[in-house]
């Protein structure tokens, strides 16, 4: 066995050939001992490292300090396995995790634009696969706390940590028992999903005509307001909460609004403009921030209080 230093593996290569490198060194040359020095959280992530020190420095001096990563080597299949890594949360001291990739854009904007710049230390990342968390394949429990020692482990400093889910069609009683799984860590959207929140026509018209300049003549917030009655009427989104006002809170809370607005752009531009869930939220909370910030304060408020959290854990 040979022992190999490599100094700032990462230097010059594109991380996707980084991890190609770590994977061939791991499995081609398994028998050997690397000591890799990194300032990159996603090398550690890549690397999944039996041992990592943090070279601290302190005025003129440095320190070295081992990171205990033991108490993740028994959680490290279950974490392969819902797909995440150390470098989702490397460096952070407070973990927001959320439903998935359009909170994890959504929620720090709609913060920073409103509130101000996250805390320091504070990140806002997205879980694997929510339905993990509640699935009979698995304990749920093992699974929140793989997430949570997962950070805790990544983390320089002790982590405290909070899960924001969706809503969608769970019950009272199915909330109820996921929350207790989490230990008191979970929170639920008050509203069916994000976009419950972006329920705008003028923010949707703005989209459309982004999307296909030949909708420009045709499509205002007067004819996307109508087309969401009318879709909002009709089935599959109709709901007993209906009652012919797209902003009334308690419909919003209930509709599907994802869907309900990707029908409401596929037929105002004849099929040309399709919304995606994931791709376009972020355009929709952005037109909204700019032009009708009051409507989103119940979502700022939903996102101050998960910062709060893991500030006050």
């Amino acid at each position: 066995m040979a022992i190999f230093v490599i100094d700032e593996i990462n230097s010059f290569l594109h991380p996707a050939a980084v991890k190609t490198l770590l994977r061939i060194l791991q499995t081609q040359y398994y028998q050997h001992q690397y000591i890799i020095s990194t300032h990159a959280p996603e090398v550690i992530g890549f690397s999944n490292p039996s041992t990592i020190h943090l070279v601290k420095r302190a005025g003129y001096e440095s320190s070295v300090e081992r990171l205990n990563l033991d108490e993740v080597g028994k959680f490290r299949e279950v974490a392969e396995h819902l797909g995440v890594s150390m470098a989702d949360v490397f460096a952070a001291e407070r973990v927001v995790w959320v439903e998935g990739p359009t909170e994890e854009l959504c929620f720090p904007y709609l913060y920073q634009q409103l509130v101000g710049p996250l805390p320091k230390g504070t990140i806002i990342t997205s879980v694997a696969a929510t339905g993990d968390f509640n699935s009979n394949k698995r304990d749920p429990a093992i699974v929140y706390e793989v997430y949570r020692r997962l950070s805790a482990a990544a983390a320089t400093l002790v982590v405290s940590v909070a899960f924001s889910f969706d809503t969608e069609k769970l019950t009272d009683e199915e909330k109820a028992k996921m929350m207790r799984d989490s230990g008191g860590l979970l929170h639920f959207l008050p509203r069916r999903h994000l976009e419950c929140y972006l329920v705008d026509p003028a923010a949707i018209a703005a989209f459309i005509v982004s999307k296909d300049a030949a909708a420009t003549e045709i499509v205002g917030a007067e004819s996307v307001e109508a087309k969401l009655k009318e879709k909002a009427a009709e089935r599959p989104y109709h709901i007993s909460e209906w009652n012919e006002d797209i902003t009334e809170p308690l419909w919003l809370t209930h509709v599907d609004a994802a869907n309900l607005i990707a029908d409401v752009c596929k037929t105002l531009s004849e099929h040309r403009v399709t919304f995606s869930k994931r791709n376009d939220s972020l355009f929709l909370l952005k037109h909204i921030l700019a032009h009708n910030p009051g409507r989103l304060t119940p979502l700022r408020d939903y996102v101050q209080s998960l910062v709060a959290a893991v500030a006050a854990a």
